[in-house]
């Protein structure tokens, strides 16, 4: 699962690429604070479009498009995860939080959108965007790793354990108790498999 996870988080932010080249790409009107050119011409809405503005919006809705399955993917992956990971009796406690934690960022991403309303900063808002999913995704992938290493290490301490127990009786010296307890209950008790 936490591969999966791993994968919908790199096909979201490879997906969402595009997305942030179309506020670069000719017929954008994104400018950046420092380079803006005081100087151009106003927006005309009476003027058609252009085969440059037409080029900036497909890329950013087919970044968009192509994103939702990459999303669907991490979504999907870290409600299992939590669902596995998290006692039942604090699953409810563990949900308000991340809910809370959800509509607060929604009530930043209002603010933005407020605060930035012309469509010369909307660049701004995808960028940031783009940050924070990528602040997720360095998130769960340090998530991913700490938790491959814990599980890794139990592994290993469970097969030193099996080698240690199994140990004394192959080199056939030294471990009588161990021989008995494991001809006693022997790899067939299901007690003994824990």
């Amino acid at each position: 699962m936490l591969r999966t996870g791993l994968i919908g988080f790199g096909v979201l932010i490879l997906t969402l690429i595009p997305c942030v080249a179309s506020v670069f790409m000719p017929g954008s009107p994104f400018e950046l604070y420092w380079n803006r050119d005081d100087d151009r011409p106003p927006y005309d809405e009476d003027e058609p479009c252009s085969l440059d503005s037409v080029a900036s919006i497909t890329a950013l809705l087919t970044g968009l498009v192509l994103a939702r399955y990459g999303l669907w993917v991490a979504d999907i992956s870290v409600t299992q995860i939590t669902q596995e990971s998290v006692d039942e009796e604090h699953r409810g406690t563990i949900g308000g939080v991340q809910s809370g934690l959800n509509y607060f960022m929604d009530l930043i991403k209002f603010a933005l959108v407020i605060a930035l309303p012309d469509d010369d900063t909307f660049g701004y808002l995808i960028i940031a965007s783009f940050a924070f999913i990528c602040l997720g995704g360095v998130s769960y992938s340090t998530f991913a790793c700490s938790s491959s290493k814990v599980a890794a290490a139990a592994a290993i301490a469970s097969a030193n354990r099996e080698d240690t127990a199994g140990g004394g009786k192959e080199a056939g010296g030294g471990g009588g108790e161990k021989d008995a307890s494991a001809s006693e209950g022997g790899k067939d008790n299901p007690a003994f498999d824990r």
